[in-house]
């Protein structure tokens, strides 16, 4: 089972998942490897499922520092994502309601600087 199916998996445990983003592991067409996120959206959030995610990422092994965040959207993303971004772990509401199409860009931006490196253009 691919990554992101797993996860959508997992998150279908805890309600109805409405809306549902994570890239695949690898670049369908080009094979290289790509950023993990997860973002999602229930049918029917309950705000108790909030201090469950943001302890799972609190206690996940530390070798990528994450972040959850809620607006209406959640969201699990690698932390230095985020402060690329310009924010910090304390973000907003509003701010969160932005980060899909920010993490977008920004692992675009890398991966147009790795597929320079290796002259895949």
């Amino acid at each position: 089972m691919k990554r992101n199916e797993r996860a959508r998996q997992v998150l279908s445990r805890f309600g109805d998942v409405a809306w549902f983003r994570s890239p695949v592991e690898r670049h369908p067409v080009n094979g290289y490897l790509q950023v993990a996120f997860v973002g999602w959206r229930y049918t029917e959030p309950r705000e108790e499922l909030k201090t469950v995610f943001d302890s799972a990422v609190r206690e996940a092994p530390k070798q990528v520092e994450w972040t959850f965040g809620s607006a209406r959207n959640w969201m699990i993303v690698p932390t230095r994502l985020i402060q690329e971004a310009g924010a910090d772990n304390q973000t907003s509401t509003k701010q969160w309601t932005r980060f899909e199409s920010v993490i977008r860009n920004s692992v675009q931006r890398r991966l147009k600087i790795l597929r320079g490196s290796f002259g895949h253009c």
